[in-house]
C-alpha cells in the first residue's frame, strides 16, 4: 500500500506545494500569501488618517499654508484699507499760450516765456486770494497744484488733487480766473500810456519838421547862415528815434500772445487709493513676508 493510499487521497489529487493535515484547512501558496500582504498594506495607507502620514508631507503642507493664509491676509488687509481710506479726486484744465514772436534765439525764448507763465500761474499773485477765501495757506495748495507743459507744445495743463471734486474744480476755476485776470488786467494800462507817449512824440516831430522847414526856407532865401540848420535836424532826428522806440513798443504790446483757456476745468476719476492697484500690492507683499516667515519656521523645525 503506498503513502497515497495510506492517507485516503490519490496521490494526483494532492495540490503542490499544500500540506494536507488533518483536521486543518489547507494553506494559500506563498506566491499568493505575499501578494495580499501587499494589498493590505497598499489598503492601510490609503485608509490612514493625516497623523500617520509622513512627517516630511505634513511639514510642507504645513507651510504651504502658512504661506498662503499671511498672502491672503496682507492682500485683504490692502483692499481693505484702500476701500476705507479717504479717496483723492483730480480737477483739471488746459490753457493755451500762444508764442508769435520768432527771434534769433526762438527756443531759449519760448523755453523762458513757457517758464514764467508757469511760475506766475503757482506764485502768491494768484493763490494768495484763492487760499484766503479757503483758509488754507499758500504753501498747501501749492502742494495740490501740478503746472506742466503737455509735450513742448504751447498748452499748459494745471491740475489740482483735492478730497472734495466739486472743490477740485472750483479751486482750477479760481486759478484759472486769477491767472488770465492778472495778464490782462495790465496790459490796457500800458497799452494806453505807450499810445499817450506816441501821440506826444507824434506832435513833437510834427513841430521838429515845421521849424526845420521854416530855416532851411530862410536860408535859402539868404537871411539865416546854414548853420543854423543842423541844430534843427538833430532835434528832429532825436523826436523821430524816439517815434519809431514807442511805436515799436506799441507794436509788441498789441502782437504780444495773450494765455486763453483751451479746456474748462472737469473732474477726472479718482486718483488713490486704487483698491485693486493696493490688492496687488498687498499681496506682493504678502509673498515676501511669506518667504520669510516660512524660511524662520523651517530652519527652526530643521533644528529640532
Amino acid at each position: 500500500m503506498t503513502k497515497a493510499d495510506e492517507d485516503g487521497v490519490p496521490h494526483h489529487v494532492r495540490t503542490p506545494n499544500a500540506t494536507w493535515r488533518s483536521g486543518a484547512a489547507p494553506t494559500a501558496p506563498a506566491g499568493e500569501a505575499t501578494h495580499g500582504k501587499d494589498r493590505a498594506v497598499a489598503g492601510d495607507l490609503a485608509t490612514a488618517p493625516a497623523a500617520t502620514r509622513s512627517p516630511a508631507v505634513v511639514a510642507v503642507i504645513s507651510l504651504v499654508a502658512l504661506a498662503a493664509t499671511i498672502i491672503v491676509l496682507t492682500a485683504g488687509l490692502a483692499l481693505a484699507g484702500a476701500l476705507i481710506w479717504p479717496k483723492t479726486h483730480t480737477a483739471r484744465a488746459e490753457i493755451l499760450f500762444p508764442i508769435t514772436h520768432e527771434q534769433p534765439t526762438g527756443f531759449l525764448r519760448e523755453d523762458r516765456s513757457m517758464t514764467t507763465q508757469l511760475v506766475l500761474m503757482q506764485g502768491r499773485p494768484v493763490l494768495g486770494p484763492i487760499a484766503d477765501q479757503q483758509q488754507r495757506s499758500v504753501e498747501d495748495l501749492q502742494e495740490h497744484l501740478t503746472v506742466a507743459v503737455l509735450q513742448s507744445s504751447e498748452i499748459i495743463e494745471l491740475e489740482v488733487t483735492d478730497r472734495s471734486p466739486e472743490r477740485a474744480v472750483q479751486t482750477v476755476q479760481a486759478i484759472v480766473d486769477n491767472y488770465l485776470g492778472l495778464g490782462q488786467s495790465d496790459q490796457p494800462t500800458l497799452r494806453q500810456r505807450l499810445e499817450t507817449e506816441l501821440v506826444a512824440v507824434n506832435a513833437a516831430v510834427a513841430d521838429a519838421q515845421v521849424r526845420l522847414s521854416a530855416q532851411e526856407d530862410l536860408v535859402a532865401a539868404g537871411t539865416a547862415t546854414a548853420d543854423t540848420v543842423m541844430p534843427l535836424q538833430t532835434a528832429l532826428q532825436a523826436q523821430q528815434a524816439r517815434q519809431r522806440q514807442f511805436q515799436a513798443q506799441l507794436d509788441t504790446v498789441n502782437l504780444a500772445p495773450m494765455p486763453q483757456l483751451l479746456t474748462p476745468p472737469y473732474a477726472t476719476n479718482v486718483v488713490t487709493p486704487k483698491p485693486m492697484f493696493a490688492a496687488v500690492v498687498g499681496a506682493l507683499a504678502g509673498v515676501l513676508l511669506a518667504a520669510v516667515v516660512v524660511a524662520v519656521v523651517a530652519r527652526h523645525r530643521t533644528r529640532e
